[in-house]
């Protein structure tokens, strides 16, 4: 049996459309990388493929199900983009998703084609998919994924149902990484302390991926902040340095997150004492912040990394210098 954290809003959801006979042909997946948007895409290829489906809910454990899980199933098609930066133009659309969806499946009733990263899709694509999608043939389901809802054209848009993905409790975070039997549990808690209930981000903190660096990089930050060093936080906000090089604006929108509960933490401990709990990556960082750091200084940088986080999750066409900019001229203690 599957076990599955957090994500009864798409679970229940599918589970009836599939016991109704009245399932949708079209998803749009919204949420931050990490939190399971594939796995829910996973999910509802398994609702339509599985061999032994019962009460709507797959079983997980069948044949079908056991290849959609290892990214092996012929019916479940996952086009890649073109290009370093993995756009899907045109000619990609057109030819791996509209013209392949004629074909008919190869092993089941249904063929699902996941498209991931819809920042990626501009208007262009989008209007290629448009038709497909308004007359889906009857086996052709698709299950987009994406930030928000805001990178789709309203005509596409209207024509998905939208579920979004958020994060589990950190607890459950925690006996899920527990469950791989694969970290101690000093770096469980350091990892949930730095990225609570996004699992994905736990485990690429815990092998030491880019989550991994994103921390260091806030460090830096901190520590820049602390001896006025306005350089350096522009330095790391602008993918410069080393912990921030090939930065994406989804790692940005990360950074100014993690940087935001060191500031959040440097309040709790200036006005609670040394004794409060913390949820941040930098508690060091954070308690010599507490002694320079005042209510009015905390609300400004709050304010600005929670603009930052906003324009990461709009427009495509964000300038990364123009945040960093103004997060330097934010980011001082006094």
């Amino acid at each position: 049996m599957l076990k599955i954290y957090s994500k009864q809003r798409v679970t229940e959801t599918v589970s009836s459309m599939i016991r109704t006979g009245r399932m949708a042909h079209s998803f749009l997946l919204t949420g931050e990388s990490g939190t399971g948007r594939m796995f829910c895409a996973k999910y509802i290829a398994m609702s339509l493929l599985c061999e032994d489906v019962r009460e709507g809910v797959p079983c997980g454990e069948c044949r079908q199900c056991r290849r959609v899980l290892k990214n092996i199933h012929p019916d479940v098609i996952i086009p890649e983009g073109t290009g370093k930066t993995g756009i899907y133009n045109v000619e990609t659309v057109r030819e791996r998703i509209v013209a392949d969806s004629s074909v008919a499946p190869n092993d089941c009733t249904s063929k699902v084609y996941v498209i991931r990263d819809c920042e990626k899709l501009p208007p262009a694509s989008q209007n290629i998919l448009l038709k497909a999608v308004e007359e889906p043939l009857p086996y052709v389901y698709y299950i987009f994924t994406a930030h928000s809802r805001s990178v789709f054209l309203p005509t596409l848009l209207s024509r998905v149902v939208t579920l979004p993905v958020g994060r589990c409790t950190p607890e459950e975070s925690a006996e899920a990484l527990k469950e791989m039997g694969s970290y101690s549990d000093k770096s469980i808690a350091d990892a949930v302390d730095a990225f609570g209930g996004n699992i994905g981000s736990c485990m690429d903190f815990l092998e030491k991926g880019k989550k991994y660096s994103l921390c260091a990089a806030v460090r830096s930050i901190t520590d820049a902040m602390l001896r006025g060093d306005g350089y350096t936080v522009l330095r790391v906000f602008s993918g410069a340095s080393e912990e921030t090089s090939g930065m994406t604006r989804d790692d940005l929108k990360t950074l100014a997150d993690l940087t935001d509960k060191v500031i959040r933490d440097a309040l709790v401990l200036r006005i609670c004492g040394s004794d409060a709990g913390t949820e941040g990556c930098y508690r060091d960082g954070s308690e010599r912040l507490s002694h320079t750091l005042s209510v009015k200084s905390a609300g400004r940088m709050h304010k600005a990394l929670l603009e930052a986080e906003d324009m990461c999750m709009g427009s495509a066409n964000i300038n990364v210098n123009a945040i960093a900019c103004l997060l330097t001229a934010e980011l001082r203690t006094g």
